[in-house]
């Protein structure tokens, strides 16, 4: 299932009279990649997911539940279910990051 994210990004920084430049440069991404993530181009990293839910103080269940309202799907059923699955995604992704420090030394 591929997940589209762009338009629950945009309703976010919109809402909070944000333009792409203040939200790039929060998350020190360049314009057009912050962009590219709104236009569901390229996959957001988890790091920059955290980072948003915390810039717009909302939790990451909340976050998830404005994303399936705009996909009009449902990927959690619980929160306890919300948490382990961002678990299980942080995991993941510290993998990918130790991998691609372990790759450059």
């Amino acid at each position: 299932m591929n997940i589209k994210y762009g338009s629950s990004l945009i309703k976010l920084r919109k809402g909070h009279n944000f333009t792409q430049q203040q939200i790039a440069d929060e998350l020190f991404v360049s314009r057009s990649t912050y962009a590219s993530w709104e236009s569901d181009n390229n996959e957001i990293p988890l790091t920059k997911f955290l980072k948003l839910s915390k810039f717009y103080n909302i939790s990451l269940v909340e976050f998830i539940h404005l994303i399936e309202t705009e996909n009009h799907i449902v990927l959690l059923k619980s929160v306890e279910n919300a948490e382990t699955q961002v678990m299980l995604l942080l995991k993941e992704e510290l993998a990918n990051i130790r991998s691609l420090l372990s790759n450059k030394m």
